[in-house]
């Protein structure tokens, strides 16, 4: 028997009707990883030691032993994120996401304040730029010319509590994606036009920002949460020819992906092997992409075999903690743990590897703090709690709602890297959740949702005066 529940985040006088589940397959915490993890890792299994040495400038470390350990992780994590996504039937149908008044005026709210520290952010980084001795100048040539020097880079070393203020950047984007209304929204009207504009303004920031310093994930780390609230949207919201083609959306957006990454491998690195190679720009392209996913799984194991120290304390995983303001200045890990875990990365790739390509590898890395078992609890417990914050986006729960497009980016990036341990993103999580703590304050709780709703089953209810009218239903089955 099907009973309609209530959607939390609809305005007291909705209509409820039927529509199509919110979410797509490769949104999801298992498809999101095996999308990319398995064929990348088993890519860099198969690739010899001799095509490592002559595209990458590196001696392949990654053995058989090692990568099925990593294999073992995913499938540890796959476990965890199905767990939560078998049992969990409640699944929003309608439009989404369907804001109250009230919704509205606490994501204003927020977006306002979000947009101010993340402005501080970039005039604080800026400043740090100008004390370093960077001028307007130097910053158009390095536009003009498309290249970056490590001198301008290190110019914008971010200072820990001060310029991490730009991450929270990724917190606004998130707000803005779901208070964003299309023009002619018959729910709600003219849409907010400063919304717009302060999207606007985040996303060039981030790109300068992106070009300038060679930092491509302060790109991606925007646009990829935007794009997921955008993609589930027209999930619920389109035709079924168009929901159709979002399921196979992943065949069009790898294409798009290594164009965008052949965009800034442009001003980055093809600059230098334009004078010195022979190949073609898209050639060239295509290899450096696979070689960022072959050898971030190679520096793992290279990093298991010489750069370990005693006393070693887990880094990657809770790198946000040893990299907080205060912790990172007192430099405690080290003093913990006897040894500085980036300067022994650093040294072993550079001994053994090629520090051109330096991604750490994430699937790795919990097995280089943990241990065998420790790592497989890791991604174990990692892929029940992506799960959860799915299932509570399927929900309609602000909580899923607010954490999960950022959950997704880390989840797109763990073959390269841990992204959700990393301090750059705990700014963003924090004021994430404490904006679900405050949509969630004052909502009646699952248990009398679920009586009220079987209470009025059957009988429409009347449209509150003033109140945008909506459309969300969710289904629980019984």
């Amino acid at each position: 028997m099907t009973v309609l529940e209530r959607a939390p985040l609809a305005s007291p006088g909705a209509v409820r009707r039927s529509g199509p589940p919110l979410g797509l397959w490769w949104l999801s915490p298992v498809g999101a990883m095996l999308i990319v993890a398995p064929a990348s890792l088993l890519g860099a299994w198969l690739i010899g030691d001799a095509r490592y040495r002559s595209e990458w400038r590196t001696p392949k470390e990654l053995t058989g032993s090692f990568t099925v350990l990593m294999l073992l992780g995913l499938v540890a994590f796959v476990l965890g994120a199905a767990w939560w996504q078998l049992r969990s039937p409640v699944v929003w149908r309608g439009r989404w996401p369907a804001l109250s008044t009230r919704d509205r005026a606490v994501l204003q709210g927020a977006g306002t304040w979000t947009f101010r520290a993340t402005l501080f952010g970039y005039v604080a980084l800026a400043a740090i730029g100008a004390a370093r001795g960077v001028s307007p100048a130097t910053l158009l040539h390095s536009l003009a010319t498309q290249t970056t020097s490590d001198t301008l880079k290190d110019s914008f070393a971010p200072i820990a509590g001060v310029s991490s203020f730009t991450q929270v950047g990724i917190a606004h984007v998130v707000v803005a994606g779901l208070l964003f209304r299309r023009r002619r929204d018959p729910a709600w009207g003219i849409p907010d036009r400063l919304v717009r504009r302060r999207l606007i303004v985040i996303l060039i920031l981030g790109m300068l920002r992106a070009f300038l310093l060679s930092e491509r994930l302060a790109l991606l780390e925007l646009v990829v949460p935007l794009l997921t609230i955008a993609v589930l949207r027209l999930s619920v919201a389109s035709g079924r020819r168009v929901r159709a083609g979002f399921r196979l959306a992943p065949a069009v957006l790898l294409p798009m992906l290594l164009a965008v990454f052949g965009a800034f491998e442009y001003s980055r690195s093809w600059q230098f092997y334009r004078s010195h190679g022979g190949t073609s720009f898209w050639d060239f392209a295509i290899v450096r992409f696979a070689g960022y996913y072959a050898t971030s799984y190679n520096n793992a194991a290279i990093v298991q075999a010489h750069a370990s120290f005693p006393g070693r304390l887990p880094y990657s995983v809770t790198e946000f903690i040893w990299t907080a303001p205060g912790i990172s200045q007192l430099n405690l890990y080290d003093l913990l743990s006897g040894g500085d875990a980036q300067g022994a990365f650093a040294a072993a790739i550079g001994h053994y590897g090629n520090p051109e390509f330096n991604n750490p590898g994430g699937l790795g890395a919990p097995f280089l703090d943990l241990g065998a078992v420790g790592g497989l609890l890791f991604f174990l417990g990692l892929g029940a709690l992506s799960g959860w914050c799915w299932s509570r986006l399927r929900a309609g729960r602000p909580i899923g709602m607010l954490l999960y497009p950022v959950f997704l980016t880390g989840l797109f990036e763990m073959p390269r890297y841990l992204y959700l341990s990393q301090g750059r993103v705990l700014p963003a999580l924090v004021v994430l959740v404490l904006i679900a703590l405050r949509l969630e304050r004052g909502r009646p709780a699952r248990a009398a949702q679920r009586v009220g709703s079987r209470l009025r089953v059957g009988r429409p209810e009347p449209r509150a005066a003033g109140r945008p009218t909506g459309d969300p239903r969710r289904t629980v089955q019984l």
